[in-house]
């Protein structure tokens, strides 16, 4: 059995339509997920630097 036959071709894998919103009403973030964390800021950049950086 050859890979078309089996359903593995990648090529045949790609050209194939996704259904869209698959994941819709299923996940939610919170509003303020894009806020900066100081606890976090200061592992990276170091006390002093993360008040800074982060304003």
């Amino acid at each position: 059995m050859n890979n078309q036959e089996d359903g593995n071709d990648a090529e045949a894998q790609t050209n194939r339509k996704r259904k869209l919103g698959g994941w819709e009403g299923k996940v939610w973030y919170s509003p303020d997920c894009d806020d900066a964390d100081q606890e976090i800021a200061e592992m990276f950049y170091g006390e002093e630097d993360a008040s800074t950086r982060l304003g």
